[in-house]
């Protein structure tokens, strides 16, 4: 089985944290590493730095910009890479339009969380 490698773009050291000690307990998906700002996020995913990326998730509210821009700068040089947008915002659909496979709440109940991870990781 191949295991999809993500990248967690989230200002929020316990929330990161906390995602990475939950996909460590699924099988089929790490974190390959995590971002605090849209510059660490660029920089890991441009970069290469951290190597093969099958996913990355992406807060909108980080302190360097929205992370719909993010996803847009994704989108538009490595359309192949699914991109989950995991937000407090209540309202996502920018993130959308900005080419985000999926986005969702961050009060949306944990095993959701995983099973959309999952799912847009393929």
């Amino acid at each position: 089985m191949k295991v999809k490698r993500m990248l967690l773009v989230d200002d929020h050291a316990i929330f990161t944290q906390a995602m990475t000690i939950v996909i460590g307990r699924v099988e089929d998906v790490e974190v390959a590493g995590t971002a605090g700002t849209l510059a660490e996020g660029r920089k890991l995913v441009f970069a290469d730095e951290i190597g093969r990326l099958d996913l990355v998730v992406v807060d909108l509210m980080l302190p360097d910009g929205h992370g719909a821009d993010l996803v847009a700068e994704i989108k538009a040089t490595r359309p192949g890479l699914p991109v989950v947008v995991l937000s407090a915002e209540e309202d996502l659909r920018g993130a959308l339009e900005a080419g985000a496979d999926e986005a969702i709440n961050k009060s949306t109940p944990l095993p959701e969380i995983v099973s959309t991870i999952r799912r847009v990781a393929g």
